[in-house]
C-alpha cells in the first residue's frame, strides 16, 4: 500500500490539474467546471470545455444563491491519498492544501481533512516550529472549514497542542469558550472532555508543587475541588449520555486514571470493569489521544 501512496504522490498534482467539479443548481441544472473561488455572493468558475467550437477555457461566475451543492471530483490518484491520509507523504498533503485551499468553506470539499492531517503530523513533532504551524492551521480550520466535525476536531487538537507545549491558560480559555458556544450534545461532550484535560493537568501541577497538600489547609480545598469536578466530568457521559458510546467509555477510563492518580486502585479497577462490561466494543479500541 505504501508504494501505491508514493506513486500517487508523484502524480497527484498533475492528476488534479484538469479535474472538473459538478455544480448542481437549485433550478435543477448541473454544470461541470473548475471552481476558482467562492464567496457569499458568487462562485468564480473556469469552463474548460465551452460550447463554442475552437474556443479556449472561459472564466465566468455563478451566483452563490443559485448553487444547491457541489460534487468535488477527485482524480484516482487523489482519491487514493484521501482514503489513506495517515500514510500519505507530508509533501503531498501540503500540495493538496495549496491547490484546494480556496474550497475550504465549500460543502463536501475534502480540503478540511487534508488540513487536519497536516496539523496532527506537526503537533506530533518535537519541533516548536511545527507546533506553531499546527496551531495556525488548526485556527484556520476552526474558523473557515465548512464541516462542523472538522471544526470540532480542529478545536480539540488545538487544545491538545496547547497543553503539550505548556500553554495551560490559553488552553483553559479556549476550552471554556468552546463549552459556551457548543450546543450539539456530541460536540459538547468533546468540549467538556478537553476542558477536563486542562483541569487534570492543573491537578497534577498542584500536587507536584504541593506534595503535602493534605496537610495544607490553604491548598486542600482547591485540590479536592479539582478532583471532585474531574470525577463528575468523567462520569457524566456514561451516566447522562450512555448512548454516546465512545465518550461514555472514554469517560470511565479517564475516571479510572483519576482514581489511580488519587491512589484508589480498587475504585480504578471498578471503573475499568464497568467500561469493559458496558462498552465492550469500545474497550478493544485505542483511546483518543488526551
Amino acid at each position: 500500500m505504501k508504494s501505491v501512496i508514493i506513486t500517487a504522490a508523484l502524480l497527484v498534482v498533475s492528476g488534479i490539474a484538469w479535474c472538473e467539479d459538478r455544480v448542481f443548481l437549485k433550478s435543477g441544472g448541473m454544470v461541470e467546471v473548475r471552481i476558482l473561488s467562492m464567496t457569499e455572493s458568487e462562485m468564480r468558475i473556469l469552463d474548460e470545455t465551452p460550447e463554442t467550437p475552437g474556443a479556449g477555457p472561459v472564466q465566468g461566475a455563478i451566483s452563490s444563491q443559485e448553487v444547491a451543492y457541489i460534487e468535488f471530483h477527485l482524480s484516482e490518484n487523489e482519491r487514493r491519498v484521501f482514503e489513506n491520509l495517515q500514510t500519505a507523504p507530508l509533501s503531498v498533503l501540503e500540495e493538496l492544501w495549496g491547490i484546494r485551499f480556496h474550497q475550504l468553506a465549500l460543502p463536501r470539499s475534502p480540503i478540511g481533512a487534508y488540513g487536519l492531517e497536516l496539523a496532527r503530523r506537526w503537533s506530533a513533532s518535537d519541533d516548536p516550529v511545527d507546533h506553531q504551524r499546527a496551531l495556525n492551521r488548526l485556527e484556520v480550520l476552526m474558523t473557515r472549514a465548512w464541516d462542523e466535525q472538522i471544526r470540532s476536531e480542529a478545536q480539540a487538537e488545538r487544545i491538545r497542542v496547547l497543553l503539550r507545549i505548556g500553554e495551560h491558560q490559553t488552553a483553559e480559555h479556549e476550552a471554556s469558550q468552546w463549552l459556551a458556544q457548543t450546543e450539539n450534545p456530541v460536540l459538547l461532550l468533546e468540549a467538556k472532555w478537553m476542558a477536563a484535560q486542562v483541569d487534570f493537568d492543573a491537578l497534577r501541577a498542584l500536587e507536584q508543587e504541593h506534595p503535602r497538600w493534605e496537610q495544607d489547609e490553604d491548598v486542600k480545598p482547591e485540590r479536592m475541588r479539582l478532583y471532585r469536578g474531574l470525577l463528575e466530568s468523567f462520569l457524566e457521559p456514561s451516566l447522562e449520555h450512555p448512548r454516546v458510546r465512545v465518550a461514555a467509555h472514554r469517560g470511565l477510563i479517564s475516571a479510572a486514571e483519576l482514581a489511580e492518580f488519587d491512589g484508589d486502585e480498587e475504585l480504578a479497577d471498578s471503573f475499568r470493569r464497568d467500561a469493559a462490561l458496558w462498552y465492550p466494543e469500545q474497550h478493544l479500541q485505542p483511546l483518543s489521544p488526551p
